[in-house]
């Protein structure tokens, strides 16, 4: 338990410290226009800004994917249960997998619909090829410091999966071109 502790306040201190609202403006895929005003985020005696900023980018994008039916996200714990918001993650940052919405529950009532979407959400995590390995029963049954790192790492993952630039070819088909040049700067 103690080494635990430990481990949590370095993953504090060395990795949430740096998720800043500020950064959350420059993210990739986030549009802070739809969101509603959150003075609760400067004044939470419960979480950090870190935490906060990681809450605030769920609900956006909750919001973003689901605008009839999706709430604010106040914690880590029973609002990450039925998978809603972890489908609404992965659909903003790619739409193909949007295809999976119809095997959603949408307003979940039994154990089976938790189950059922986190199955959901932990098949479409291995499509994009994610490597963090997370149960469809850690999802139904959240643990809030394990839901942390894992959000953590969705943060600092999914943006990465948006196109940052589009590369048109002015060619006619089947003319062919001398060189092709493409750097990363």
């Amino acid at each position: 338990q103690a080494w635990t502790s430990v481990m949590l306040q370095v993953f504090k201190i060395f990795v949430l410290y740096r998720f800043t609202t500020r950064q959350l403006r420059t993210i990739p895929g986030y549009d802070e226009s739809n969101m509603p005003i959150d003075r609760s985020m400067s004044g939470s005696n419960l979480y950090s800004i870190s935490e906060c900023v990681l809450l605030k980018w769920m609900t956006g994008h909750y919001l973003k994917a689901m605008p009839s039916t999706a709430a604010r996200v106040t914690n880590f714990g029973t609002p990450l249960r039925d998978s809603m918001v972890f489908y609404s993650l992965l659909v903003s940052h790619w739409p193909p997998l949007e295809s999976y919405y119809s095997l959603m529950k949408k307003s979940c009532r039994k154990e089976s619909d938790f189950t059922e979407n986190a199955n959901t959400v932990v098949r479409m995590m291995s499509i994009l090829k994610l490597p963090y390995r997370i149960t469809p029963e850690e999802i139904v049954r959240p643990n809030e410091r394990e839901m942390v790192i894992f959000v953590a790492y969705l943060y600092q993952t999914l943006p990465n999966l948006l196109p940052k630039s589009t590369v048109e070819f002015e060619t006619k088909l089947g003319e062919a071109k001398d060189n092709l040049e493409v750097n990363d700067s």
